[in-house]
């Protein structure tokens, strides 16, 4: 079963800022990162509870991309899964 995938604006920022960042490392590097990403949400869509959660309530669940210091921060309601936050593991804890 295919899950809707929705993106929270906060996330798409966050996601545009790595972007950059790595663009500005070295020019495609940002792309590959971008193409990381997508991936990773083409496999939450496709089976999102596989997912540890992260949050004591059971509500919360995190997915770390394999290439890039990052985690995708998410939430599950009903059919859709819900993007709250592309964040580097070097940030504050989301919760």
């Amino acid at each position: 079963m295919k899950y809707l995938l929705f993106v929270s604006a906060d996330a798409r920022q966050e996601a545009m800022e790595a972007y950059h960042y790595y663009e500005d490392k070295r020019p495609g590097l940002g792309e590959e990162f971008l193409d990381d990403l997508e991936k990773h949400y083409h496999k939450l869509a496709s089976n999102p509870l596989a997912y540890s959660f992260m949050d004591y309530s059971n509500v919360i669940r995190d997915v770390y991309l394999r290439r890039f210091p990052f985690i995708i921060v998410f939430v599950v309601i009903e059919l859709e899964v819900n993007v709250i936050s592309v964040r580097h593991t070097s940030r504050k804890p989301f919760i």
